[in-house]
Formats: structure tokens, sequence, C-alpha cells
């Protein structure tokens, strides 16, 4: 999936990762006790704004269909939140 900025729609690559917000995420996301998500930031050099992704992954043994389950239980909040966007693995 390509990201794009949530603002002003601008394609994102790894280069605009924020890293240290991501880091930060990351962290608080362990200490959670959060498994199978990973949070990511990007920032827009072109209007500045930050864009915030989710993505679902396979955590130990899960099959396939639980991962779809849970990405598209995720998927609906996101949608009712209108706040984040889910990305596939790897993306």
């Amino acid at each position: 999936m390509e990201k794009r900025c949530a603002y002003c729609q601008m394609s994102l690559s790894p280069h605009h990762l924020d890293r240290q917000v991501s880091a930060a995420m990351d962290w608080d996301r362990r200490k959670a006790g959060l498994h199978g998500v990973r949070f990511r930031s990007f920032r827009c050099p072109r209007c500045g704004n930050s864009s915030f992704f989710i993505e679902i992954r396979r955590h130990g043994h899960e099959s396939e269909e639980t991962v779809e389950r849970r990405r598209a239980e995720l998927r609906q909040v996101a949608k009712e939140l209108e706040v984040v966007t889910l990305c596939d693995e790897g993306t």
C-alpha cells in the first residue's frame, strides 16, 4: 500500500519516516504489551504535517485468517475515528 500524506496527499517514502517519533511510539507499544501491530509516523516534506500509520503484523504462530480478522476489526475502528491509515505488513 502506498503511503500518502493525510493532509496534502503527497506520496511518502521510507525517506520521510520520522524515526524519533516512530521509535517513541514503538517503545510505548511494547511497554503497553501490544503485539502484532507497528506504529509509524511520516513527516511530509511538502506541507510539514505528520501522518500516522498502523501496520498489522503476524504475531507468533497466528494464521493468516486471524491476522486478516484483526486487520478488518482495526480498519473498522480507524474508519469510525477517521484518524489513522492502516497498511499491509511490510509496506
